[in-house]
Order: C-alpha cells, then sequence, then structure tokens
C-alpha cells in the first residue's frame, strides 16, 4: 500500500429484490498506512511551512502553498529531467541534484517548471521533517 492511501471495502445492502439500494455505512472497513511500522517522527499541520521541506515516500517536496487543511508542494528530489532531439527523434532523461534543478531555475516559481503535488490531510500523516 501507497504511504497516505486509503482503501475502503463497502458491502452494499440488498433489497427484497436482490438490488443494491443503501450503504450501511457499519459495514465499512478502513484500511490506513500503518505509520508505527515506517518511521518514529511525523509533521502535523502547523508544522508545514512555505519554502520548508519535507519527506514523503521516499522523496523531498519544498512547500509551495498552504490551505485550509492542504499542502501544496513541488518535488525537489529526485527529478528526472527529459530532453528530445527534434534531429535524431532521441529521447534522453536524466536524474539531476536539488542543486543543479536550483541552478537551472526549475525550482523557481511562481509558476513553477516542475509539478506541483497536493498533499490533504491523509497525505500529511506519513509526511516527516527534514532534519
Amino acid at each position: 500500500m501507497v504511504p497516505g492511501s486509503h482503501l475502503a471495502w463497502l458491502d452494499f445492502g440488498r433489497d427484497d429484490t436482490g438490488g443494491c439500494d443503501r450503504v450501511d455505512a457499519t459495514d465499512w472497513l478502513e484500511l490506513s498506512y500503518d505509520r508505527s511500522l515506517h518511521q518514529d517522527r511525523y509533521m502535523d499541520f502547523s508544522e508545514f511551512a512555505i519554502g520548508k521541506e519535507f519527506r514523503c515516500g521516499g522523496r523531498t517536496y519544498r512547500c509551495t502553498d498552504m490551505g485550509t487543511r492542504v499542502v501544496v508542494a513541488i518535488q525537489v528530489e529526485p527529478i528526472q529531467r527529459t530532453s528530445f532531439d527534434t534531429e535524431t527523434g532521441v529521447a534522453t532523461t536524466e536524474t539531476i541534484s536539488c542543486e543543479q534543478a536550483d541552478r537551472d531555475g526549475w525550482l523557481e516559481g511562481p509558476i513553477y517548471i516542475v509539478a506541483e503535488t497536493v498533499f490533504d490531510e491523509d497525505d500529511q500523516k506519513v509526511c516527516e521533517p527534514v532534519s
């Protein structure tokens, strides 16, 4: 299971004709990521700040915006850069460091060259601070 993801199993109630007509909330079974097996230190929403870096799923992110309940961030390590040679038709992918991406302006914004990711309350539960 991916950190921060949740699965739900649902057993629909059946009416007399055998069709599904209602959902019995007591039949929900939530399987959540067991944080105690993986890390000792997790972040609370109040610990996120614009410009502050944190880790999630083995990757490093930098907070770029915060809402009432969500954190928006760009991935700063690892970063994969793909270039395409129009003459040969060959695409080349390379992994660059945070420092290289910073020098090349990839981490400047907004508007950012790299995609922003939204972390909701469930995703935040498995984030850890960068020391």
